[in-house]
């Protein structure tokens, strides 16, 4: 028996969520990326200052 073939399968909209989904991920990836350099810009500026400090977030 074959499978059963959704619509999203039968109209090409697959793709489309697929895609979707990748720029997405792409975007959410590039904010993490931006995130980790500010923060690690932050460190380097705290560190050459003299003022390095910690914290813990949970």
């Amino acid at each position: 028996m074959p499978p059963k073939r959704t619509r999203a399968q039968g109209t090409g909209e697959t793709s489309r969520t697929e895609t979707g989904l990748a720029m997405e991920t792409s975007k959410v990836k590039s904010g993490v990326r931006n995130q980790a350099e500010a923060k690690l810009n932050q460190l380097e500026h705290s560190e050459a200052a003299g003022t390095i400090r910690t914290s813990c977030k949970r």
